[in-house]
C-alpha cells in the first residue's frame, strides 16, 4: 500500500464535505462560518454559503482566497438532501410568508428572496390564486 503525503490535500477528502458547516480561520485572526459550497485544489480558495462572520455580520455567500486562511474546522453535518417534491412543497410555504407580509410585491422581487427563479415563482402564485378562488367559492355554497 503506498504511503499518503500527510500534507497533500486530496480532493475526495473535501468532496465528502460539500454542504457540511465550517469556520475558516483566516491569516488575520478572524473567522468566517458557512456551508461549504465548493473549493479548488490549486489555490484552495473556498465558497461558502449561509455566511456569518465572527463580527456577527451575515451575508448570503463569500469566496474566501485561500491565500487568507490559516485552517479549516468542519464543525457541522452536510445539509440533508431533500426530495424535488419536498423542494417544491418548502418554497410555495416560503412564497405564501413572503406575500403574506408583503402582498405587493412582484414575482421577480419574490424570486430574488427565495432565492429561485421567476418562473417557479409565477407557477406558484398562479397555483396559490386558484385555490384562494376555490376556497372562496366553497365558502360561498356553505353560507
Amino acid at each position: 500500500m503506498p504511503r499518503r503525503d500527510p500534507l497533500r490535500l486530496d480532493p475526495d477528502f473535501f468532496r465528502k464535505y460539500v454542504g457540511s458547516i465550517i469556520e475558516v480561520h483566516m491569516v488575520d485572526g478572524k473567522v468566517i462560518r458557512g456551508r461549504l459550497v465548493g473549493f479548488d485544489m490549486e489555490y484552495f480558495n473556498i465558497l461558502l454559503e449561509e455566511v456569518e462572520t465572527n463580527q456577527g455580520r451575515k451575508v448570503p455567500a463569500a469566496l474566501i482566497s485561500g491565500s487568507s486562511i490559516s485552517h479549516v474546522l468542519f464543525v457541522g453535518p452536510p445539509k440533508l438532501r431533500i426530495p424535488r417534491s419536498r423542494r417544491r412543497m418548502d418554497l410555495e410555504m416560503k412564497v405564501k410568508e413572503i406575500i403574506k407580509d408583503n402582498p405587493n410585491l412582484d414575482a421577480e422581487t419574490i424570486a430574488k428572496l427565495c432565492n429561485t427563479k421567476v418562473d417557479k415563482v409565477e407557477r406558484i402564485l398562479v397555483k396559490l390564486k386558484q385555490k384562494s378562488k376555490s376556497s372562496e367559492r366553497e365558502q360561498g355554497k356553505s353560507s
